[in-house]
This record gives structure tokens, C-alpha cells and sequence, in this order.
């Protein structure tokens, strides 16, 4: 196993294509940002025969929490251990640096992962709800004195530094470290920042498609329900003028204000994933 490089990309994403699907689908784009960014929050390692890669696992750490993001062996080289010996590694790997708790998450109809992490010492902590709507669908009484700001990379990072801002899900606070940076070399990332009487009201990461998944959703801590609401506006101000159709906002399930907003302006529960934790040893 060793560190993953920039020209690996085309090999992750095939295994990436052929193992994995759903809603954090990521192109090359973003796996050559990802390296070229060097986050130093985050580890990336590649497993290899030869000199073929065959597997990848990404994984993030802040203070003493860890999150994996990805974990995929490719299909002809399954049942052989990989797969074990890449989490194996990225444990060790994040325990050195001071992380005793390490996250991930698993779609609800993928059984066989979920049966993976359960071997190996991981247990099911909540989940995540996976909210949509159709642009088309929603409609969201004006607010007076919106402004919507599309951030510019350094505009995005001072940003993240100068403003407290609740995220809507767990693993948020540990990746965007690392995101924000990678934010430079990925051009199709959009932010959002989203103001209310010139006040601050939330931003949202996201590449805009058709279909558009909400990669970074936070709002304000001041009167939040009142914040959402504004963030959601002016998403989808921006959503309509670029001809998106669908958005899916994933939100941790304790987060109960943010979901109950949500639901009353229209978006619905679509899916289901598993949220898994495992203590890790000291020593």
C-alpha cells in the first residue's frame, strides 16, 4: 500500500465506476484536485499488484475524529483481502495522528458493505436521510433583501474561517477542511453564500447537474429555521436560472430543526444510509 498519486486518477475512477454508485458519484476532475491539494487533513492510499492499482480507500481526520469516505477493490480482485488490508492500513494510519473514533457511511441496499464494516468491529451509530425535490415542485414564498453570492475560491475559504455555521451533516466538520482546499483546483464546484437584510444566512457547496447533490449545506446558528429557509431560496434562485431539476440534500437524522424545515418547504425523504462507528484502540 503507499500514498496515492495524481497519476493513479485514471485507475481510481475506474474502480471507482465499476464499485461503487449512488449519490457521491465523483469524476477525475475531482480526484486530481483531490491530490493536487495535499490536504493535510486527509489520506489517500492505493493497493496494487504489479503494477496495476486495484483498490483505493480516502479517508479524512480533524482532532480525534476520522471519516472514511471511500473504500473500493476492483471487481476481478475481490475476496482476496484487499479491501481489509486498505481499512486495516487507514486505521493505523489515523490512530497515529490522534483519532479515536472513525466514521463512514453505508447505503441502505448495499448489505454487502454494511456486513463488511459489522466484521470488522464497526456498528450502526443512526443514519442519514437523504432529502429531494423537484425545482419545479417547490414554492418558496419570496424573501425581501435576499442576496445570493457566488464565492470565489479565496472568497469561499476567508469565509469558512470568519463565520460559525451549523452543517447538516456529522461528517461536514471533519472534511471541509480538506474540501475547501480541493475547492481551488476543482473548477465545476460551485459556492453559494446566501443574505438575508445583509445579514449571514448559510452557504452550500455543490456541482450543478440535473440531478444536484448538496456536497456542503450550513447555516447559521441565529434563528436557524429562519436561515434555512433563505439558504433554500436562494438555491433555488440559482438552481432555476441554470436549469437544474432535482436537488438532494443529505441531513443528519438528529438534526430535527433542519429536517422539520425541510419537509415544510417541500423536500421529501428518499433514501437511507447507514451511519457506522468504531472506537479506535489507544496504543
Amino acid at each position: 500500500m503507499r500514498a496515492a498519486r495524481p497519476s493513479d486518477c485514471q485507475s481510481i475512477l475506474r474502480i471507482y465506476e465499476r464499485s461503487l454508485s449512488g449519490l457521491d458519484d465523483e469524476g477525475i476532475e475531482w480526484y486530481l484536485s483531490l491530490l493536487k491539494a495535499k490536504a493535510g487533513n486527509s489520506i489517500f492510499l492505493v493497493a496494487s499488484m504489479g503494477n496495476e492499482v486495484v483498490g483505493f480507500i480516502q479517508a479524512y481526520y480533524d482532532g480525534d475524529k476520522g471519516y472514511v469516505e471511500a473504500l473500493a477493490v476492483d471487481p476481478e480482485y475481490r475476496n482476496m483481502g484487499i479491501g481489509s488490508a486498505l481499512l486495516a492500513e487507514v486505521e493505523r494510519r489515523l490512530r497515529r495522528r490522534g483519532v479515536r473514533v472513525i466514521r463512514l457511511n453505508v447505503k441502505h441496499n448495499n448489505l454487502k458493505a454494511l456486513t463488511f464494516y459489522l466484521r470488522r468491529g464497526y456498528v450502526v451509530d443512526g443514519v442519514t436521510l437523504l432529502l429531494n425535490a423537484r425545482v419545479s415542485d417547490l414554492v418558496l414564498p419570496p424573501i425581501e433583501n435576499l442576496m445570493v453570492k457566488v464565492l470565489s475560491r479565496d472568497e469561499r475559504e476567508a469565509l469558512s474561517r470568519d463565520i460559525e455555521a451549523m452543517p447538516s451533516t456529522w461528517w461536514s466538520s471533519i472534511t471541509e477542511k480538506a474540501d475547501s482546499k480541493v475547492y481551488k483546483y476543482y473548477k465545476s464546484e460551485v459556492s453559494l453564500a446566501v443574505y438575508s437584510d445583509g445579514k449571514f444566512c448559510g452557504i452550500v457547496d455543490f456541482q450543478p447537474e440535473d440531478t444536484t447533490v448538496i456536497d456542503y449545506l450550513a447555516v447559521s446558528y441565529k434563528r436557524p429555521s429562519n436561515a434555512l429557509k433563505a439558504l433554500l431560496r436562494g438555491i433555488l434562485l440559482y438552481s432555476r436560472e441554470r436549469g437544474i431539476r432535482k436537488i438532494i440534500i443529505p441531513v443528519d437524522s438528529t438534526k430535527k430543526a433542519l429536517l422539520k424545515t425541510l419537509i415544510e418547504e417541500g423536500f421529501k425523504i428518499e433514501g437511507v444510509e447507514y451511519r457506522l462507528l468504531k472506537l479506535l484502540s489507544i496504543g
